[in-house]
């Protein structure tokens, strides 16, 4: 059980995702990291639950979730070890959002726009840069492991979408040098007014109409000229408090500029799908995994049900009472340039026909178990 002093349990291993690395000061036994976060998730996830009817019914606007993960301690997956977060890989940082997702799929989605965020900057760690970028990535980590700060992005304009060039929203920097001055709109802004900053991207005021220029900012929600717009009722942004944000001169530290550099923006961007995919693949498994669950729950609380044809074919090659692999069964995949092991899921639709139960047996590679009985001894053989 973790014990330590940082927001979340650290996996810093990511070339051997199999072989944790635990430190004796901060644990009681020589558990995976991964499973302290999971079952934080888990329980982070039981308080989010009786939140997702009002979501879904579009009756909230999502802060109380996001108050409740901000102080989970979940904040840091993404945050290196040595900056005092968890140092979450790929393949491991979508198990947790699945277990999120599982509980509050909309909360789950919401979450991720954080990590997005952060993952840039993580991605970099290890990285020397110039003292400036330096400066502004430790107190960005910073804020976010010991200030529990919720990051956000707001990038898209209306009509552009979130293409860089030709940006609406300017900056200029100020008469005495001190800081910038940032004035525009932004529409589709996640976690507005939930989030306590936002990196936004912004053209030169000296560039052209269709400028390809472009800088990040953090604005933080309290600064002055920042306001948010209403939220609108879309069924698919339920509880991600999706809403325009507009800035009306608004004064930005220079310390506050991405990396410390104009035009750093390629920098932040190329680094920020793959963790934006890993997330919505969580989010959304973990919402397919609590149907399926609740599925599977029904039907074997029903021994009628269970001896039904169309019951006996969907779970064929299980033992009785389980239903087909549960979705997290994992398998890594061709590693990284860099050496790090990515992970995927292995497909947990597959048809019956490809798979079979053997129980007492374990594969090394594959994390298995059946969706009735999460974590059992029971493996998977897959064929296909």
């Amino acid at each position: 059980m973790w014990r330590g002093n940082s927001a979340c349990p650290s996996r810093t291993d990511r070339s051997e995702p199999d072989r944790p690395t635990t430190d004796p000061k901060d644990f009681d036994d020589a558990a995976d990291p991964l499973d302290d976060l999971l079952k934080l998730a888990a329980e982070t996830g039981e308080r989010l639950a009786p939140l997702a009817a009002d979501t879904d019914a579009g009756r909230d606007n999502g802060h109380e979730s996001y108050r409740i993960l901000r102080e989970s301690g979940l904040l840091a997956l993404l945050v290196p070890q040595e900056a005092g977060g968890a140092g979450l890989g790929f393949g491991d940082y979508w198990r947790v959002l699945a277990e999120l997702g599982a509980h509050h799929g909309a909360a789950a989605l919401g979450f991720n726009m954080h990590h997005v965020v952060i993952g840039a900057l993580a991605d970099a760690a290890g990285t020397r840069l110039p003292p400036a970028a330096e400066a502004f990535r430790a107190w960005m980590l910073d804020e976010v492991v010991n200030g529990r700060k919720l990051f956000a992005s707001a990038t898209s304009e209306a009509g552009r979408g979130a293409k860089l060039r030709g940006m609406q929203t300017r900056y200029r920097l100020s008469d005495d040098g001190t800081h910038y001055i940032l004035s525009g709109r932004k529409s589709f802004v996640s976690l507005a007014g939930a989030a306590d900053y936002y990196v936004v991207a912004a053209a030169p005021d000296s560039g052209g109409e269709d400028t390809g220029e472009a800088s990040h900012f953090v604005v933080a929600a309290d600064d002055p000229g920042v306001s948010f717009g209403t939220v609108p009722q879309l069924s698919a942004m339920y509880g991600t408090s999706t809403a325009p944000m507009t800035l009306d001169e608004v004064p930005v530290p220079r310390s506050r500029l991405y990396l410390g550099v104009e035009g750093m923006s390629l920098f932040k961007v190329v680094r920020e799908p793959h963790w934006m995919i890993a997330g919505y693949t969580g989010a959304y498994l973990g919402i397919a995994e609590a149907l399926f669950q609740y599925t599977v729950d029904h039907v074997t609380a029903s021994p009628p049900a269970r001896t039904r044809p169309w019951c006996s074919r969907s779970w064929a090659g299980c033992p009785p009472g389980c239903g087909p692999p549960a979705p997290w069964c994992t398998r890594p995949v061709i590693s990284s340039p860099t050496g790090a092991a990515a992970w995927r899921p292995t497909p947990w639709c597959t048809p019956p026909s490809t798979w079979s139960a053997r129980s007492g047996r374990s594969s090394p590679r594959t994390r298995c178990g059946c969706a009735a009985r999460p974590r059992s001894a029971a493996a998977i053989r897959w064929s296909g």
